[in-house]
């Protein structure tokens, strides 16, 4: 990314809600740049954004703004813990194609979920039931040695119970990781390793007990947050999501240093919605330096 250091908190989001995925990247960069952002998630799709059009317009661009993440996109037929042999090692190989993105572009971070899909469980119910652990287990092992062997810090990222993921909790996701990797789960908890999570606001307010002691207790090895406040809806400013600010103002004073990213897949969050849900997460980190 040629040499683009920021010593504080970031501020990205990914691009891959209906409004924006497929558009120009060039026009979507400009766009950030304006708007204020200091990142952009680009996301691993072979046909919109592949790697030729990536290596060609991203230099251009890495002195006003920077690449925080190589987004995994998820579906049916990229399913980890399908019971059906391909389609899991489809997505293993789309896995290490989005390794091999940030690898080529210097990025340094991917992610994998292991999310699986409503469609696939009620179909292969009986099929899946006792499997997945395993599933995930050997996936993870391939797609480890594969980022370690490029450079790439591989993510892995707890997913809100409205999905549907064998990886609800930071707690699961380290007990995962650190089984497949043969590494005792202190030390992996250390960091200072190949490893780590992407975080998700709204996930934990959902799934831990605690969201902010959990994102005390995980902060060493995460590297990258996603944040909403509902459903897919970016709207800080509704008495419900006080909870965006407590957390923001938490990482602020661990001096977290990696990328806060707005995910949304609802088709309502336009491009636009992005410059008043960034003024709004900058006026919280403003608030923590200024009480």
């Amino acid at each position: 990314m040629g040499g683009f250091i920021l010593l504080f908190m970031k501020f990205s989001s990914c691009i891959t809600n209906p409004s924006m995925f497929g558009m120009p990247l060039e026009r979507i960069l400009e766009i950030f740049i304006e708007y204020g952002f200091n990142a952009i998630d680009i996301p691993g799709d072979q046909d919109q954004y592949p790697i030729n059009i990536l290596k060609n317009i991203i230099p251009s661009y890495t002195d006003k703004i920077e690449v925080a993440e190589i987004t995994s996109m998820m579906n049916p037929e990229r399913d980890l813990i399908h019971p059906n042999q391909k389609v899991r090692r489809s997505a293993i190989n789309y896995i290490k194609y989005c390794i091999d993105v940030a690898a080529e572009l210097d990025v340094n971070l991917t992610h994998m979920c292991f999310l699986t899909f409503e469609e696939n469980l009620h179909k292969y119910k009986n099929q899946i039931e006792g499997r997945q652990h395993t599933y995930a287990i050997e996936c993870i092992k391939e797609c480890a040695k594969y980022a370690e062997n490029l450079g790439v810090k591989l993510l892995m990222e707890p997913l809100y119970n409205g999905d549907i993921s064998i990886v609800n909790t930071s707690e699961q996701a380290v007990n995962l990781f650190s089984e497949a990797l043969n590494m005792d789960k202190n030390v992996f908890m250390e960091g200072n390793h190949n490893y780590g999570l992407l975080q998700d606001i709204f996930h934990m307010h959902h799934e831990e007990n605690n969201l902010i002691k959990t994102i005390e207790r995980f902060q060493p090895i995460t590297y990258h947050m996603h944040v909403a406040d509902h459903i897919r809806s970016l709207d800080f400013t509704q008495e419900d999501s006080k909870f965006v600010k407590e957390a923001i103002k938490k990482l602020e004073g661990l001096d977290y240093l990696g990328s806060i990213s707005f995910e949304s897949f609802h088709k309502d969050v336009t491009i636009k919605t992005l410059r008043k849900s960034l003024n709004q997460l900058k006026s919280f980190r403003q608030k923590c330096h200024h009480p």
